[in-house]
């Protein structure tokens, strides 16, 4: 008996060794603390992980290669002017004077540059190129010419690209227009007339920035439109009066003839008026000739 205790007592020893049996469905204490080890190993890796680390190329350390590189989605065209307003300053009627806009791609994808207009056919316009790589710069030469305007004169020019930020920039170019000479009217309306009608009309030349002038020729580019020797006007010194004639009217349409006027002034040597009405082919019962229609 003592003999069988003994050989029994190694087996009772094993099984006070042996691990517990878990329930289906539960862990056992081993099996959780390993459970423990490996999230706070996974908690030191996730906080590493958050660091950006660079891959090595092939054949180092098993390490996977770089993937190949793609074109940067944000890549675009960018429109930069130096300036966008200038002003020319004082400037005399029927002059002209030229300013110089650059302009650089400062983007990093190819600008082009879609349309340029300005809201005045009296400024013009020139581009130096029309597409832009990224870096390089352009030039637009704005010329304007002054004309009849007088005082403050502003005039815009709009210039579209496809900078996807800023599609269209406005430039902006003012003068102050002197006036030697107020012509009155500026345009001679001779309204509606039918063939065979005679119109008469008058301009008037008034001294401004100057105290008198002098008229040294008057001409017309059309025979139908005859002007008369520059009259001296009562009561304004240094002011003229030119009486102008068109007819007979011949061909049905618009007309629009031109009196060219040369003064001895600096700035306004030349003066051109133009004269402008329509001409019907047949009589109108009860019109004037020459009225509004």
């Amino acid at each position: 008996m003592v003999a069988a205790e003994r050989r029994q007592a190694p087996s009772r020893e094993a099984a006070v060794a042996r691990p517990q049996q878990s329930r289906p469905g539960e862990t056992s204490p081993a099996a959780q603390g390993k459970l423990r080890e490996r999230a706070a190993r996974g908690s030191e890796g996730a906080d590493a992980s958050a660091v950006p680390v660079a891959r090595g190329s092939a054949g180092e350390g098993g390490a996977e290669p770089d993937a190949a590189p793609t074109a940067d989605a944000t890549a675009r065209p960018r429109i930069h002017f130096d300036d966008v307003q200038h002003d020319f300053g004082p400037m005399q009627q029927e002059q002209e004077s030229t300013h110089r806009f650059v302009f650089r791609n400062v983007g990093r994808a190819p600008l082009e540059i879609e349309k340029v207009r300005s809201d005045c056919g009296c400024t013009a316009v020139l581009l130096s190129k029309q597409r832009l790589a990224p870096g390089e710069e352009g030039t637009l030469d704005v010329t304007f010419h002054s004309g009849r305007f007088r005082d403050r004169v502003t005039k815009h020019v709009y210039v579209d690209s496809n900078d996807p930020l800023e599609r269209r920039v406005t430039l902006t170019v003012t003068a102050d227009v002197k006036v030697e000479v107020d012509v009155i009217p500026r345009g001679i309306y001779l309204g509606r007339m039918v063939v065979g009608d005679r119109v008469e009309r008058s301009v008037d030349l008034v001294p401004v920035g100057v105290k008198r002038f002098r008229i040294v020729d008057v001409r017309t580019d059309d025979p139908l439109l005859r002007a008369s020797k520059p009259e001296p006007i009562a009561g304004q010194p240094g002011a003229y009066r030119i009486r102008v004639t068109y007819g007979p009217a011949q061909t049905p349409g618009r007309v629009a003839p031109k009196i060219t006027i040369r003064t001895d002034l600096e700035h306004t040597g030349i003066i051109t008026v133009v004269a402008y009405g329509q001409v019907d082919p047949q009589e109108t019962a009860g019109r004037a000739p020459g009225s509004p229609g």
